[in-house]
């Protein structure tokens, strides 16, 4: 997810520099469905080992495949839930605070700061 967010942010950088860039326009909702299955069957808890994470990937996409073969079968899913905002059910480009013009990202700066960060 984010390497297609680099990628995708670098892209508008070159074409339209001075446009919004809005990361819920980036396109990986099956990425993001793979890792809310993934939590799920972690009973929700993000703490986990290296062979736990690969046992709970292994895991979701099989409920993928299953999904696949099945759609009957699944449920889909449901946006977050914004408690502050009425009448909105998902986070959307018009309730996004702050500066998102694509021009204004260098990503190799925070790309820096996130690892002296970590460090």
């Amino acid at each position: 997810m984010v390497l297609t967010v680099a990628f995708s942010l670098t892209k508008q950088q070159l074409l339209d520099p001075h446009t919004h860039f809005y990361l819920g326009d980036v396109g990986d909702d099956p990425l993001e469905i793979c890792f809310g299955r993934t939590c799920m069957i972690g009973g929700h808890n993000s703490a986990c080992s290296y062979a736990q994470a690969i046992n709970r990937l292994a895991a979701a996409k099989d409920i993928d495949s299953i999904f696949k073969c099945h759609p009957k079968l699944d449920p889909g899913h449901r946006h977050l839930k914004l408690m502050h905002h009425e009448e909105v059910n998902y986070i959307n480009c018009e309730i996004w605070e702050g500066n998102i013009i694509a021009g204004h990202d260098d990503l190799p700066l925070a790309w820096r700061k996130g690892r002296d960060a970590a460090l």
